[in-house]
């Protein structure tokens, strides 16, 4: 009798049946990747034409290009380069494999392994270059940074360093740790399919491999001696205390526990280094599990127990440094250091009662409406169309009033498409028709009228009031459509003024304003037809010459 053979998957008839799809698939992916990217460039490039600064488009895209192609370069070189050089070290150490997916490895990847590899470092360029893209304010910032003229008072760094370019050297320390760690992650994962590591039964690591590891894990140590740096640097702004800044703790405790760190992190960088002559797996492990153990006590434990023992029970005496710093920032923000001299009116006063009670009414206004409560109130009295509406929580700011300065609550008449009838909301009205509101609101926040309702200054439909005239059209607002498309040839069509319940008769208009993208062509319209995912904007007959695109 002939023993049953084992069926064995058909792995490679299934790659034969696969291979095409995935080749049409990736295609796929790519081409909608690329049109997306050309998209997104060329209507940002068109929008900050409309608004007359393309020069700040051109230098964000060339600063994004720049950190796409460094970054994304470094994270891909990082891993392609770990990849080859442990494919290196592990190939001559390969056994016969005993495990289900180092066989499957052998049989079906192997041979294919620099094709997995290139596979893997172009989806890490693009995923780290588009990343670190999208950083780009973090460079700009660092490049077009201005001195305060004030130190902090417990690193003596100039204030605008933690403005300006602090945040550019955090990124760019979490960035190489990052490298760091792909390269790590890549040669473990390398070693593990070619079944250099084995859990079971254990066996120790090929010598060029511990080289290779320890010389990452030191250039990993040595970066995180840099992060310590900065998490020192950071606790400048800490939130451990009761006010912001560093607490008693962040003083005494942490910020010298970082420097211990550091230290430690270096050392431990060192040691590694020079593990690449040792070759120990061991000095490996030892270090680095004490640096992690190092960091949970002087960064973690101590601190805490400092906290809970000595700075809370003696809260009073022990912040009062923090607390004095606070003071002092505050006032230097507020520019109020010897600003209000004191003067004494015991003595020698001639100010009379009736000049106080006068300087009082001119300046101090009681609030007697609230502008995050009165939207409400606003919306029933000043609505006027049901298309129209007002923000939840209103604005005050000041405005002259017959002759005085008056606080005012304000708010605009902005326009609502979601409160048209269903019946109503056609493309060509949510976007040709009803493209702005109308109008502002204003009372004074110390008044009100014989009814208690707001005294309002400026109301009404068309506007009229106290506050003189201007445009009343709002065309760009926080409650704004998506995209207006307004200008073009033929009649007006965008509603100015609509009837009330049946009665009277709408006004129309058509922008006149200099604004918005102007979208005459078809290629224009084919762009923003695939930006904003609405065919209408390509195929609708009533977008044409002389048609521009509001949108924010």
């Amino acid at each position: 009798m002939s023993s049953a053979q084992p069926v064995r998957f058909p792995y490679g008839v299934l790659l034969r049946w696969v291979r095409p799809v995935l080749v049409a698939a990736a295609i796929l992916i790519a081409v909608v990747a690329a049109v997306q990217i050309f998209v997104n460039l060329y209507t940002s490039s068109a929008w900050f034409s409309s608004v007359g600064e393309h020069a700040v488009f051109v230098r964000r895209l060339r600063t994004q290009i720049v950190l796409f192609l460094v970054v994304g370069g470094l994270s891909a070189g990082a891993l392609l380069g770990s990849g080859l050089a442990a494919y290196r070290c592990c190939i001559p150490a390969m056994r016969p494999a005993r495990g289900k997916w180092s066989l499957r490895y052998r049989r079906y990847w192997h041979r294919r392994r620099h094709v997995l590899l290139g596979i893997a470092t172009a989806v890490t360029f693009l995923v780290t270059g588009l990343a670190a893209a999208s950083r780009w304010q973090l460079w700009l910032q660092w490049r077009n940074a201005t001195s305060f003229h004030l130190r902090d008072p417990q690193f003596h760094r100039d204030i605008s360093y933690y403005v300006f370019v602090y945040p550019l050297h955090r990124y760019a320390v979490s960035t190489a740790l990052s490298i760091v760690e792909i390269a790590i992650v890549t040669a473990l994962v390398v070693a593990f399919v070619c079944g250099v590591i084995r859990l079971r039964p254990p066996r120790g690591l090929p010598k060029p491999l511990l080289a290779m590891l320890s010389v990452l894990v030191g250039l990993l140590f040595v970066f995180k001696a840099a992060a310590y740096w900065l998490d020192r640097l950071a606790l400048t702004v800490s939130n451990h205390g009761i006010v912001t800044g560093l607490s008693y703790t962040d003083r005494t405790t942490l910020a010298p526990a970082k420097i211990v760190l550091l230290v430690l992190a270096l050392l431990a960088a060192v040691a590694l280094f020079a593990n690449v002559l040792w070759r120990r797996g061991r000095i490996l492990v030892f270090v680095g599990g004490g640096l992690l153990v190092a960091g949970v006590v002087a960064g973690g434990i101590v601190p805490a127990l400092v906290q809970r023992f000595v700075a809370k029970p003696n809260a009073q005496s022990a912040e009062r440094v923090s607390i004095a710093r606070s003071i002092t920032a505050t006032r230097t923000a507020f520019d109020l250091n010897g600003a209000l001299p004191a003067t004494s009116l015991l003595n020698g006063s001639t100010v009379t009662n009736s000049q106080l009670r006068s300087d009082v009414a001119a300046t101090l206004q009681a609030r007697v409406l609230d502008p995050n409560q009165v939207s409400p109130t606003f919306t029933q009295l000043q609505q006027e169309r049901s298309i129209y509406g007002f923000k939840s929580t209103l604005d005050v700011d000041h405005y002259t009033v017959a002759g005085k300065q008056r606080d005012l609550v304000i708010a605009a008449r902005e326009l609502t498409i979601g409160s048209l009838p269903s019946a109503q909301r056609s493309w060509s009205n949510q976007h040709l028709v009803y493209t702005h509101g109308f109008g502002i609101v204003a009372a004074p926040v110390d008044s009100v009228d014989a009814q208690g309702e707001p005294a309002f200054v400026e109301s009404g439909l068309p506007p009229s009031g106290a506050l003189g005239s201007f445009q009343p059209r709002i065309y760009f607002g926080q409650m704004s459509p998506t995209y207006s498309i307004v200008g073009g040839s033929g009649a007006r069509r965008e509603l100015d003024l609509p009837a009330v319940s049946g009665t009277g008769s709408q006004t129309r208009t058509t922008y006149a304003g200099k604004g918005g993208v102007p979208i005459g062509s078809w290629f224009r319209q084919l762009v923003y037809a695939v930006k904003f995912r609405d065919a209408s904007l390509l195929l609708s007959g009533e977008v044409g010459s002389g048609s521009r695109l509001l949108y924010l």
